[in-house]
C-alpha cells in the first residue's frame, strides 16, 4: 500500500512536469509567433520605397530651395502688404530690422530694390520696421507614408510697421508663416549653408531599422510579459 503510494505520487509528479513542460512551450511558441507579427506588421506598415521612387523618376523634378531662399520667401510672403501698401512712386524707404534673423537684412533690402522701391540709409523717407520674433529652421522624421523620410520645417514670426516721411502710419500688423516640405537625405545636406546655424539644421538618423525595431521591441515586451506571468502562475499552482 505505501508502495503503491508513493508510486501515484511520482507518477502525479511526471505528469505535472509534462504538464508545465507542455505549458511552456505553448508560451514560447506564443511568444514567437507575437514576435513574428511584430515583425510583419512593422514591414506591412513601411512604405514600398521602389514604387515611389519609380513614380517619382516619371514626374517633372522641381528645384528645392536651399534653406536661406525657403527662409527669404517665407519673409517676403510676411512683407508683401506693406510693400504693396508703400508703392513704386513714393519716397526713399528706410530699412530698420530687429530681432531674430539679422543675416537675412541684406537679401529683404535686394528684393525691395528689385521690386523698384528705392532705399534710404538716412531720415528723411519712410521708414519699415521688422521686428522678427520667431525665425526656425529644422528637419523632422515624416510620417511614416511620406515619400520622402525627412520633413522641413519653416516657421516665421515678424511685426512690421511703414511709417510715412512725416511719421504716419501707412500699415502695422504681425504675420505668422510656417511651410513644410518633404525631402531626402542627400538633398537635406546640399540645401545646407555652413555661414549660419539655422541654415544648417541636424539631420535626424531615419534608417529603416528605426522602423522595423520600434513594433517589434514592443510586440516582444508584451509576449515576453505574458510568458513571466503565466509562468509564475504556473508556478504557484504547483507549488499549493
Amino acid at each position: 500500500m505505501r508502495r503503491a503510494l508513493i508510486d501515484c505520487r511520482a507518477q502525479d509528479s511526471d505528469l505535472a512536469d509534462i504538464m508545465r513542460l507542455i505549458s511552456h512551450t505553448s508560451l514560447a511558441l506564443c511568444c514567437c509567433l507575437l514576435f513574428g507579427t511584430g515583425v510583419s506588421v512593422s514591414w506591412a506598415q513601411s512604405p514600398d520605397r521602389s514604387e515611389d521612387r519609380s513614380e517619382d523618376m516619371s514626374e517633372e523634378i522641381l528645384p528645392v530651395d536651399s534653406h536661406h531662399d525657403a527662409l527669404l520667401s517665407a519673409l517676403i510672403r510676411c512683407i508683401d502688404a506693406p510693400v504693396e501698401a508703400w508703392g513704386h512712386a513714393s519716397p526713399e524707404l528706410t530699412l530698420d530690422w530687429g530681432g531674430a534673423l539679422p543675416f537675412m537684412e541684406a537679401s529683404v533690402s535686394a528684393y525691395l530694390l528689385a521690386e523698384g522701391i528705392a532705399l534710404s540709409s538716412g531720415g528723411t523717407g519712410g521708414r519699415l520696421r521688422i521686428d522678427v520674433d520667431e525665425g526656425s529652421l529644422v528637419y523632422a522624421r515624416a510620417p511614416r507614408r511620406a515619400a520622402e523620410p525627412l520633413e522641413r520645417r519653416i516657421r516665421i514670426g515678424l511685426r512690421y510697421s511703414l511709417m510715412q516721411p512725416g511719421g504716419g502710419i501707412v500699415a502695422s500688423d504681425s504675420c505668422l508663416e510656417t511651410r513644410s516640405s518633404l525631402h531626402d537625405r542627400r538633398l537635406a545636406r546640399s540645401l545646407a549653408d555652413p555661414r549660419w546655424s539655422i541654415t544648417n539644421p541636424d539631420i535626424p538618423p531615419t534608417g529603416r531599422w528605426l522602423r522595423y525595431l520600434q513594433p517589434t521591441v514592443l510586440v516582444a515586451a508584451a509576449a515576453v510579459g505574458t510568458y513571466l506571468f503565466f509562468n509564475l502562475r504556473s508556478d504557484r499552482t504547483d507549488g499549493s
